[in-house]
């Protein structure tokens, strides 16, 4: 006999692999635990994901889970600060010096902290981990070497770190709370060095050896992956704030979002952060669960090529600029606030007030003094599926709509993302639907994106503005973070008149819990999210 396949026979397999799971879990590891089947249910937080995860070492994460469950395992010198969120807080670094110009950092060492192999964390730990990343430089290792060399990074003594820049800048502290940055045991690591894994990444693929709240304590490929508390967690003593409140983070894989709708309502799972917006629209009045939204650092915009003519003329680009109708795009289409300018909020240069917005009478007066006051075609492209809670073709075919009114008549294309990505690339595109993150929190990561030029490291659009290159290098360097504010508010203001980008909107991440599941914190960063801070009320 076959048995089909079903999302009722998923969900029961998936529960009864739940079940088995915490029993296994009440005697399994080397500490003392309770016996079998006597673990509440309340001491274990389990989440829902679709994604399989490839490995655990902190210096080659790609995707977001992957970063989200090492960011409990691991931690950086700095951690993500959500209420101040351009002032990172002190973690394995308890203080840090910096000269005026921001290229001189010396970071002293938070003593007694122990990684779960029961070794003590010091600065040698912090060089060797942080010179490991930047030589294998993987592609979505943080941009160190934009700033330093790893010979860069000096072991002082073995509580300090000084790193030397080759120019200053103000948000290092940020880039460094990354969870790639994390700190893991040197001498551990190096007793499973080999010649064919010089790096040793094989085994921290399966394993963990860092200082974070949570520890590695099962993981079964396909299935589960499961943390524990660390006991030993320094922040436990310290009172710091992500020390956790529960004992086992579950992740199951429940490729269905159906599926994990169900198992939400059901009280079989207590969180997921990649329903669709449908989904959760039909769960909002759902007793059994919350739904909880917050920013993230994704965005979408209207891209224009300057290789394409139309595009040279700045009338045109303000005449788009104004003709966008925002505020039906983010609050009707897509799940999304407005930006309008190359930040997102809520990094430094962002605040509550508009520098455009829709306004049809000046789109069209801009476009009559222009090159082209008849208007013009342009093939717009598009990707596939959805992205800020909608589907591209909806986007495209609203911003086709609005342009049609000032003269711009809209063609559009559709093409997989690694096809966007290409034409982006090369510049093979008159305007593209744009979808986009930040290399890293700190402003100077988003402005990097598209609001640098010379900062394009993937994108062609031939524009080019000295006056940004001006204020964003000054940027860099302002410890003072009113200054910093300052520079990039006018910053902004520039590409408002100048940019090739009419920016729309940036993402509202919406997750659903369990009702009694608390403390959610998501850095916008749209690559991390910390599950140590959550709790059962």
């Amino acid at each position: 006999m076959v048995l089909k396949s079903s999302t009722s026979a998923k969900r029961v397999l998936i529960l009864a692999a739940a079940v088995l799971l915490l029993g296994s879990l009440a005697w399994a590891g080397g500490q003392k635990e309770a016996e079998a089947g006597e673990m509440p249910r309340n001491e274990s937080i389990i989440i829902g994901e679709s994604h399989n995860f490839r490995g655990m070492d902190p210096a080659q994460l790609i995707s977001s889970q992957e970063s989200s469950l090492c960011n409990t395992i691991y931690e950086g010198l700095t951690a993500y600060n959500k209420d101040n969120p351009g002032q990172p807080l002190p973690a394995l670094a308890e203080s840090w010096e910096v000269n005026d110009d921001a290229s001189e950092w010396v970071f002293k060492i938070r003593k007694g902290v122990k990684f779960t192999t029961g070794n003590e964390m010091t600065a040698e730990d912090v060089v060797y981990s942080l010179q490991r990343g930047m030589d294998m430089d993987a592609p979505t290792y943080p941009p160190l070497k934009r700033f330093m060399k790893s010979s860069d990074i000096e072991l002082v003594d073995e509580y300090t770190v000084k790193m030397t820049l080759y120019k200053g800048f103000a948000g290092w502290t940020d880039m460094l709370s990354l969870t790639h940055c994390g700190i893991l045991d040197k001498d551990v690591l190096e007793e499973h060095i080999t010649a064919d894994d010089p790096q040793g990444v094989a085994f921290l693929n399966d394993t963990s050896i860092g200082t974070g709240p949570m520890y590695l304590k099962e993981w079964k490929r396909n299935e589960r992956v499961v943390l524990q508390k660390n006991p030993t967690y320094w922040g436990i003593q310290a009172g710091f704030h992500r020390a956790p409140k529960y004992t086992y983070f579950i992740d199951l894989n429940i490729p269905e979002p159906v599926t994990q709708q169900m198992m939400l309502l059901n009280g079989d799972i207590d969180f997921s952060k990649e329903l669709p917006k449908d989904i959760i629209d039909q769960m909002r009045d759902k007793p059994a669960v919350r739904v909880d939204e917050y920013k993230r650092f994704i965005a979408s915009s209207y891209l224009m090529n300057l290789q394409y003519p139309p595009f040279k003329d700045v009338k045109v680009r303000q005449a788009i600029k104004y003709a966008i109708d925002y505020d039906t795009l983010c609050n009707q289409v897509m799940s999304a606030i407005r930006m309008d300018r190359p930040i997102m909020k809520p990094a430094i240069g962002t605040d509550d007030d508009l520098i455009y917005s829709y306004d049809l009478e000046k789109a069209k007066k801009l476009m009559a003094e222009s090159s082209y006051p008849d208007g013009f075609d342009v093939v717009h492209c598009i990707g596939t599926g959805v992205g800020l809670g909608a589907d591209w073709e909806s986007i495209g075919l609203k911003l086709q709509s609005d342009l049609a009114k000032i003269g711009i008549r809209v063609t559009l294309e559709q093409y997989e993302w690694s096809t966007m990505d290409e034409k982006l690339l090369n510049g093979n595109y008159q305007s593209q639907q744009n979808w986009f993150g930040v290399f890293y929190g700190d402003t100077e990561g988003h402005l990097s994106m598209f609001g640098r030029p010379s900062s394009h490291h993937v994108v062609i659009t031939g524009w080019k503005n000295d006056k940004i290159e001006e204020l964003a290098d000054q940027a860099m360097t302002a410890t003072d973070p009113e200054k910093r504010y300052q520079l990039y508010r006018e910053l902004s203001e520039e590409f408002a008149v100048d940019g090739p980008e009419a920016f729309i909107g940036q993402e509202i991440g919406l997750n659903v819990f369990a009702k009694d599941v608390f403390g959610f914190d998501g850095n916008p960063n749209a690559f991390e999210f910390d599950y140590a801070v959550l709790y059962r009320k």
